[in-house]
Parts: C-alpha cells; sequence; structure tokens
C-alpha cells in the first residue's frame, strides 16, 4: 500500500525495488493524493496492470490518504497489510523477514523493519533508542533523549512508538483498532495507531534483518522545507495525542515539561535552518494542537477497545 502526492517519480523507484522482493504473494496498490500533475496517468502508463492505481481526488493527508488504500486492501482478504512511504527503496527479502517474525510468535501485531537513510545507506534512522522505552515514558522523558543516535539491533526487538514509513500489520490488528485516525492529518497517525495496537493486546516488533532505504520528507521538496512542515506537524501531532490518550496526572506532568519540550523542538527543527524560521510554523502547530477539535477520541467499553470512530471515518 503506497501513498502517491505528486511524487510519481519516487514511486515508481520504490515500485520497480518492490519487484524485486522475494515474497510470492503480493499485490501493490497505489492511492494518489490528489496529486496536482499527471501523477496518475504516468504511473498508469508505466506500470500497466502490475499495480492498482485508485485516484482520490483530493489531498487527505497521511492518514485518511492512507485509510482509502487500506480499505480497498481490506476487502481483497489479505491476511496482512503493509504500509509504506513511496519514497523508499526495498531490500529484496525484507518481506520475508517481516512475515517470518510476524508469524513466529501470535501476539506479533505489527512487524517493522530498520529503517536507514537513502543519501547514506549506512546510517540507521529507525528504531530509535528511545523507541524501546514505554510509551509514557518517550511522552515524558523525550526531551532528555532526543538526540540519541539509532543503531542497529542484533535481533528482533520490542519498539512502542511505531513509525509509518514501513510497517506490516495483521488484518485482525486492524479488526480490533480500526485504521489510521483522520484528527492528524499527517504526522502523528502512526504513533497514535501504534498506541491502540499496544492497548489491544498485541506487541509491535523491529526486525533488523529486514532493510529499507527511505528519502526522508521528500513530499515536502528538500531538507529546509520538510524541517519547517515537521516544525508545524510535529507540535500539532504530540499535543493532539496526549489530548487523547493522558490521563490528567500525564497531562500535568507533560504540561509541566513544555517549556522544555519546546526548546527541543526548536533545536531539532532548527537544525539546517536558521532558528528564527522555524518559529512561525512551530507557533502555529502549538496553537492548532491546543485548539484544535477532537473528532476521534479513544474509549474502552468492558475493558475492550472501542474504534469503531476509525473503521469509518468521517471523510472532510
Amino acid at each position: 500500500m503506497l501513498l502517491n502526492w505528486n511524487g510519481w517519480r519516487d514511486t515508481l523507484e520504490c515500485v520497480r525495488s518492490h519487484r524485486k522482493v522475494s515474497y510470492p504473494n503480493l499485490s501493490i496498490v497505489i492511492v494518489d493524493n490528489g496529486s496536482s500533475g499527471d501523477d496518475v496517468a504516468i504511473l498508469r502508463r508505466e506500470l500497466g496492470d502490475a499495480c492498482e492505481v485508485i485516484e482520490n481526488g483530493r489531498n487527505d493527508g497521511y492518514c485518511e490518504g492512507n485509510n482509502v488504500g487500506i480499505r480497498y486492501a481490506l476487502s481483497r482478504g489479505p491476511d496482512y497489510v503493509l504500509v509504506l512511504n513511496n519514497d523508499t527503496v526495498l531490500d529484496p527479502d525484507f518481506l520475508s523477514h517481516l512475515v517470518t517474525a510476524a508469524e513466529a510468535d501470535p501476539k506479533v501485531g505489527v512487524a517493522v523493519p530498520s529503517i536507514y537513510l537513502y543519501d547514506d545507506p549506512e546510517t540507521v534512522a529507525y528504531p530509535r533508542p528511545i523507541d524501546r522505552w514505554p510509551l509514557m515514558a518517550h511522552v515524558h522523558l523525550g526531551v532528555f533523549f532526543q538526540f540519541l543516535r539509532p543503531k542497529e539491533l542484533s535481533g528482533p526487538a520490542v519498539v512502542r512508538l511505531l513509525d509509518g514509513c514501513c510497517f506490516l500489520v495483521k488484518r485482525e490488528v486492524l479488526e480490533t483498532t480500526g485504521l489510521f485516525d483522520p484528527d492528524y492529518f499527517f504526522a502523528g497517525g502512526s504513533g497514535d495507531l501504534g498506541k491502540l495496537v499496544m492497548d489491544g493486546g498485541f506487541k509491535m516488533i523491529a526486525v533488523p534483518r529486514a532493510k529499507i532505504w527511505a528519502k526522508v520528507a521528500r513530499s515536502f521538496g528538500d531538507r529546509r522545507q520538510g524541517a519547517l512542515a515537521y516544525a508545524y506537524w510535529g507540535p500539532r501531532s504530540e499535543i493532539l495525542f496526549v489530548r487523547k490518550h493522558l490521563a490528567w496526572p500525564h497531562l500535568v506532568l507533560w504540561g509541566a515539561l513544555l517549556p522544555l519540550r519546546i526548546a527541543v523542538w526548536l533545536i531539532a527543527y532548527g537544525r539546517g535552518v536558521r532558528t528564527f524560521a522555524v518559529l512561525p510554523p512551530l507557533a502555529r502547530g502549538i496553537w492548532d494542537g491546543f485548539r484544535l477539535r477532537i473528532a476521534h477520541r479513544p474509549t474502552r467499553q468492558d475493558g475492550s477497545l472501542s474504534a469503531d470512530h476509525l473503521r469509518s471515518p468521517r471523510r472532510r
């Protein structure tokens, strides 16, 4: 399942690497998320019948755009859905390693690969060390561990923060959690889904033998534009997340650490651009994170996770 938005060149490169994948039983679904150019025509011409190309007609963001493709994929009756960014290149055996790891333990609901940088192929971008902390420690203590460098794992390991770049999810997990929460629109939807996966009693594991290479924020243009975009979406998504998931004691602790968190955002997003340039998008992201109405709020009934609000999200 690939989401394309004004990025047909990256999508074609991704699909070409996908064709070399050794796993025998797979289908490729591409959702074009309202591209402004001729992406749909180009993809259909270049790929022919090798992929199903769905024309969404508008930009619904990462979350609902992927939901369109996931619903279509689920209607075909698969055991697994692979959610994959279109700006990636794949190792031929990555999917076989993910499926093997997922099949080895019935409690595993999501398997994720090691993600390396496309422009620096030996550098690991995910999983990060803080990902292996409990999720609430990530929210509270992540300010202190923001700059820990990722490193290669020696074997499969449980992760508690899901990266939306690439993950393999079991059908039964999506039937329990629902799909991406469209409130997040772009960033944050995968972290929210990962929280629901764990609340549903499933594990998420990173499989180091499964490798992909990601171009990182390619849809925004260059690194500078990506940093400015994430300066908005990062704070917005985190604030929405804590409003949705944290109980009052945790909210108080998170609020007490918010000034330090803002300082970390300034440093993190200001790298590569002048710090004052990130101030306007950062301020808008913080403001929108607090002011936006939450349309989809996780609830529990009789001890089980209720996620009907995610299965059929309101189209906007």
